[in-house]
């Protein structure tokens, strides 16, 4: 049978086009709908291809201050099945990464000898399961209690951390390890965490051969900026500084800030205080002098210390495009909820 070619002409393209229609719309119902099998004719396994961590150009950090989840905290937790992180949950769903300042030591009961201070925190093992089922995915442990119970209640703690997969930067096994960045890998974006404590150092500073937190020292925190800068997009530095209580940053701090700033950190955020201290941009860069507290209890005598701020932080192409500043109203069970919301 002979065709005119003036009708070949016409359905050849016309078949071609629906071809391709159909074929899109065969690969869109693919992509849609994730749970397709594969076929294979030759009767070789096949994987199918992972949708669930995919790479994005935009991402939200969250950030906290001070966070203790021992003395009454844990004592709710343990006797009343508290969930101290209960009213952040539907905040959290938000972002792509949470990271907080964990003031407290965490060890198995018995490891570990309480130091002679006048405040020493040990939250019970159980607040493990409630920072890994709120989403804590990173902790700052450059602080003035992570070392309350001693070299071995610190080492403890690090294995305790590391075997219930939450990431911590700013202490280590010894000096080394405490300077060492944490970098995270959030849907393609790399954020380095480098953590630095200036309080207690007599207790606290990590040594060669001796676990602890990072402390103050400008040549090795620039050291480690310039390395974190190295392998990261984005550099935070979380210090631990300042005096409790005053709601003004001292000129140290001042000092300091404007230092890591200038030695590489895109960002510094500042804990200790337990009350809320200024914000500032320097050279086009976020300073965050003291979010305050996050979860605790024992300091609503202070007005400003059951008060904290929640950062989230927005990244886009590997730039800080925006920092939402969250006011947190902390209860006397040490629970923070988002100002002017109602608690579940």
């Amino acid at each position: 049978m002979n065709i005119p070619k003036k009708i070949f002409t016409i359905i050849s393209p016309l078949t071609l086009f629906l071809g391709i229609l159909f074929g899109s719309l065969i690969s869109f119902y693919i992509l849609k709908n994730k749970n397709f099998e594969i076929f294979d004719p030759l009767g070789i396994e096949l994987n199918k291809p992972d949708f669930t961590n995919k790479i994005s150009n935009e991402i939200k950090i969250f950030v906290s201050g001070d966070t203790m989840l021992a003395e009454q905290v844990g004592e709710y937790i343990v006797n009343e099945g508290i969930n101290p992180f209960q009213e952040m949950l539907r905040h959290y769903e938000r972002g792509d990464y949470i990271v907080l300042n964990l003031e407290t030591n965490i060890s198995t009961p018995g490891v570990g000898v309480k130091r002679n201070k006048n405040y020493t925190f040990n939250a019970p093992l159980e607040a493990l399961g409630i920072l890994k089922s709120a989403g804590v995915d990173a902790v700052s442990l450059a602080n003035n209690h992570t070392m309350d119970y001693g070299e071995s209640g610190m080492t403890d703690m690090l294995k305790l951390l590391d075997e219930n997969e939450i990431n911590y930067f700013g202490a280590g096994y010894n000096l080394d390890e405490a300077f060492e960045p944490f970098v995270a890998d959030i849907k393609g974006i790399k954020v380095a965490f480098i953590g630095i404590n200036d309080i207690e150092g007599y207790s606290q500073d990590a040594s060669v051969n001796k676990p602890g937190s990072a402390p103050f020292n400008k040549e090795r925190t620039a050291a480690s900026i310039v390395k974190a800068k190295s392998e990261a997009d984005l550099v935070i530095v979380y210090a631990h500084w300042g005096f409790e209580h005053n709601t003004v940053q001292d000129p140290y701090q001042v000092e300091w800030a404007h230092f890591l700033i200038d030695s590489g950190a895109d960002m510094v955020i500042g804990a200790h205080p337990h009350v809320r201290q200024e914000h500032e941009l320097y050279k086009d860069k976020h300073i965050y002098y003291s979010l305050g507290n996050f979860i605790f209890t024992g300091m609503d005598w202070n007005p400003e210390a059951v008060l904290g701020t929640m950062l989230e932080i927005d990244i886009k192409d590997k730039k800080i495009i925006g920092v939402l500043e969250n006011t947190v109203e902390i209860s006397y069970h040490g629970v923070p909820v988002v100002q002017g919301e109602d608690r579940l």
